[in-house]
């Protein structure tokens, strides 16, 4: 069986559940509306509250004619609890009928509701491209210094290099073994455009080329249409900029994943929660249930979601009122709420949004319309939040998120009784690069030590950029030995990278001091400690990583 089929297996399973569940459902609104019958007012809301719960899960789940019923029934309680008066004669014989029209429409079959909506074949998926080799890339050119150049330069950043100096050759393995991606020249001995010519060629065989990327000394127009017809993915004209080719190279090849949306949903009727689950999960996302509003702050600090799917009529709380509680929080605010409502009035809808919401989705929901709105907001979301915790320049973590994970990050060494090292690093000289070569060239110095540390560092420890030219490293399970041998290697790595200045070319290096949980037991002492180790290699000549040890840091 199909993930999609197994997800459309549940979601029928959920209609068959609210088609058994109806009954009972019916027997309790009858129940309210005796005793409002017999003038017990204040079972007003509830009764509106169950209408208000059959006619979201009516649509959802293909009985549409309850839905319709429960809907005017909905909204003549509300007409009522509004005015706040009692019921004359002509309202209790109007309300009458909308419960026996709600009572009829239970007889009429359900048609396919949301779970024959649900296309698994178009539900969006976030899949990334997979290769033999992640990391593998061919390399075409018949310039063997400039090919030894470039191969080695690409290395440095974690991938491995065939090099092949002619397309032939090249053509053979490629049919073979696809690598991640493909660099090639344009111009050959034997043809000026035997690069593009060759791709080509093996596109028109049936071959299905990995991201594509061209090299070439020609800068005319022609030749860059004649590489995006081949479905160049990347032009590079020579010198080519490493720095430039190594970022088109990890945009083009990377197999990451993206962490899945985190979606919490807020819903008393437990099986349109579950609907929803079901089809966000189809999109793969991640999903938290909620059927009490009152619970929502215990499940917010545990699930930390990326928005908040709830209804607006709840019992205990409406939507709005705990949209407008969190919203008093700094930690929530930016958090995406979306409503879910019956409500059809544009007027309501927009005063609700006024307390705090994003957006407002009516029920019942298309499944396709629920994924993109949520989908939409969460992209949004991380855009907005990367602003705000991420440095502009290098991507990495900026000062403020970087101490606050250097507190998270010791506390968990505290508890799991493991190691923990913390890095400063700092560019050697790199004023004399701004002054020398211009701060656009220091900005993709910048860049390229930021990358080499993504790439080199494990995706558990934690990068950020702490200030001008110097950068911060947590290593998390680390002792420090370990994490001086690690970041010595990138060290002399840096060191082997050849920076582009306009006419030139030159290489930098890094200073860099490192200290230790649990000889320093705290951040601030360990930030210190690291520091002070940091300002003994700049002392010592630079271009080294120095370890403090806590006897030192006693003396000092």
């Amino acid at each position: 069986m199909t993930a999609g089929s197994d997800i459309a297996q549940r979601l029928q399973l959920l209609q068959d559940e609210f088609a058994h569940q109806l009954p009972g459902k019916i027997e309790h609104l009858d129940t309210a509306w005796s005793e409002i019958k017999c003038g017990n007012l204040s079972l007003l809301p509830i009764l509106h509250r169950q209408a208000h719960s059959l006619t979201g899960a009516g649509a959802t789940f293909g009985f549409i004619e309850l839905s319709r019923a429960s809907r005017a029934l909905e909204h003549a309680l509300q007409a009522l609890l509004a005015a706040g008066a009692g019921l004359n004669e002509a309202q209790h014989s109007h309300i009458g009928k909308l419960v026996q029209h709600v009572h009829e429409s239970t007889k009429l079959a359900p048609s396919a509701g949301m779970i024959n909506m649900l296309n698994t074949e178009d539900t969006p998926a976030r899949a990334s491209p997979q290769h033999e080799d992640a990391r593998l890339i061919y390399l075409i050119e018949d310039d063997v210094l400039l090919a030894e150049h470039l191969s080695t330069q690409i290395s440095h950043f974690g991938y491995t290099v065939r090099t092949f100096y002619n397309t032939k050759e090249a053509r053979d393995y490629i049919q073979q073994k696809s690598p991640a991606a493909i660099i090639t020249d344009i111009t050959f001995a034997d043809d000026e455009k035997a690069g593009i010519e060759s791709m080509l060629s093996l596109r028109q065989e049936g071959y299905a080329l990995p991201p594509l990327i061209f090299i070439s000394s020609r800068k005319d127009f022609l030749t860059r249409l004649e590489a995006i017809r081949a479905e160049g993915q990347a032009y590079f004209t020579k010198p080519v900029d490493i720095g430039g080719l190594i970022d088109k190279l990890d945009q083009l090849t990377s197999t990451a994943r993206p962490e899945p949306f985190r979606v919490l949903i807020v819903e008393d009727t437990a099986l349109l929660a579950a609907v929803y689950a079901q089809t966000l999960q189809q999109a793969g996302m991640v999903t938290r249930q909620v059927s009490d509003p009152m619970q929502v702050m215990e499940t917010l600090d545990d699930f930390s979601p990326e928005l908040i799917l709830m209804d607006i009529n709840m019992p205990g709380a409406s939507g709005e009122e705990v949209a407008r509680v969190l919203r008093q929080q700094e930690i929530h605010v930016s958090v995406p709420i979306v409503f879910l409502s019956g409500e059809t009035d544009k007027g309501r809808q927009l005063a609700a949004m006024g307390h705090g919401g994003d957006d407002f989705l009516v029920k019942p929901i298309q499944p396709a319309h629920l994924i993109a709105s949520v989908t939409s907001r969460i992209e949004r979301y991380r855009v907005l939040r990367n602003f705000m915790v991420r440095d502009s320049l290098t991507g990495l973590l900026n000062h403020t998120k970087t101490k606050e994970q250097l507190d998270i990050e010791i506390e968990r060494a505290r508890r799991q009784n493991r190691p923990l090292s913390f890095a400063m690093i700092d560019l050697d000289h790199f004023k004399r690069v701004n002054d020398t070569y211009g701060h656009p060239i220091g900005d993709k110095v910048l860049k390229s030590l930021a990358r080499l540390l993504q790439q080199r560092l494990r995706k558990v420890d934690v990068i950020g950029r702490y200030g001008g030219e110097e950068f911060a490293v947590i290593l998390s399970d680390t002792s420090g030995p370990d994490a001086v041998r690690t970041l010595d290697s990138i060290r002399k790595d840096l060191a082997q990278i050849r920076q582009h200045g306009e006419k030139t070319e030159f290489s930098v290096t890094f200073s860099c001091g490192v200290a230790s949980y649990p000889d320093f037991a705290t951040s601030e002492t360990i930030n210190n400690a690291a520091d002070k180790a940091l300002y003994r290699a700049k002392h010592d000549g630079r271009n080294r990583v120095v370890l403090a040890a806590y006897k030192l840091n006693q003396k000092d």
